[in-house]
């Protein structure tokens, strides 16, 4: 065992489930704010409304016909690429469930201490965007990409 191997910590059951620390960010034209990065069970939380409304905004259907009618094959073991074939997505769909993805990330993040928010409370935050410039702090401290980034990585460079 190397002296690098040695000074790794080992966490206690305790140590994983102490939850993470709420951090102060500044939040621009606004102030200040302690929000905290999202658990496992919240990213999950998130990550599945998005997937949801990303999988209802994509005709999976005319995209599997596309593919047959472009033979589209891959080799085993890997998924096929869907490059050269055109997708659309009802960008309205996506903005509701990025906007109720933003929201509940704020629920979760902005509930730091005994101080709790609800969805409700969150949804009258005021002036518009601030929602989703709180979220996208949140999203940053907890090292996950926003659902707008999610959406980019579709689409062709």
């Amino acid at each position: 065992m190397s002296g690098d191997e040695s000074d790794i910590k080992f966490l206690t059951k305790a140590d994983l489930l102490r939850g993470p620390e709420p951090v102060e960010v500044e939040i621009e034209g606004k102030g200040k704010v302690m929000i905290r990065p999202l658990t496992d069970g919240e990213y999950e939380v998130q990550k599945a409304t998005v997937l949801r409304a990303f999988t209802a905004m994509a005709d999976m259907e005319a995209i599997q016909k596309r593919m047959k009618e472009k033979q589209v094959k891959a080799p085993p073991g890997q998924q096929p690429s869907l490059e050269g074939i055109q997708i659309n997505f009802d960008l309205g769909a996506f903005t509701g469930a990025e906007y109720e993805a933003h929201v509940f990330v704020c629920t979760c993040g902005l509930s730091v201490g005994k101080e709790k928010w609800t969805a409700q409370e969150v949804r009258r935050l005021s002036p518009p965007g601030l929602v989703g410039k709180i979220a996208t702090e949140i999203y940053r401290i907890s090292g996950i990409e926003t659902p707008d980034e999610l959406v980019k990585s579709f689409r062709p460079q």
